[in-house]
């Protein structure tokens, strides 16, 4: 299985979207292009296939609220979103997009990686702790029916 990530073009933005929303459902989605602005976009190619997106954002810590704006916090790289089809799940392309997650954010000269997760998505929870995030806060209604579980890994 060969995985590699790539930048989404200007002209991809709908396919992007439409991926997103078959990804998390029209809840969750960041399925209109301006929910994208700011943030750098990236699919995840499995086999020549789109298989997932990633939505990043440097210089970036969680907010306190789904309805807040973006807090800047310099040096942190803030996984907005990771996502992959629920038909390729399983298959071990959420550990080599960590890995990838983390390298990149090296790479780029962060010194922290931030992410958030539904309370519920053990999965993730389960994932970012493997590759050395730790729990540090809660938000409570960032899903309006449901928290958000933050993590974060200083390198």
């Amino acid at each position: 299985m060969e995985i590699t990530i790539r930048r989404v073009r200007p002209d991809e933005m709908g396919l992007l979207c439409e991926l997103d929303v078959k990804i998390f459902g029209d809840e969750d989605a960041f399925d209109t292009p301006d929910l994208w602005e700011g943030l750098e976009a990236f699919f995840i190619v499995v086999d020549g296939l789109i298989v997932g997106s990633i939505a990043l954002r440097h210089n970036t810590d969680v907010a306190e609220s789904y309805e807040s704006d973006y807090v800047d916090l310099p040096g942190s790289l803030y996984i907005v979103s990771t996502g992959i089809l629920p038909e390729w799940q399983g298959r071990g392309i959420g550990s080599k997009i960590k890995a990838w997650q983390i390298e990149y954010a090296q790479t780029s000269g962060s010194v922290r990686i931030v992410t958030n997760a539904r309370t519920s998505n053990l999965r993730s929870i389960k994932l970012n702790r493997k590759f050395g995030l730790q729990i540090i806060r809660s938000i409570p209604g960032w899903y309006g029916d449901e928290d958000t579980t933050v993590l974060e890994r200083k390198f």
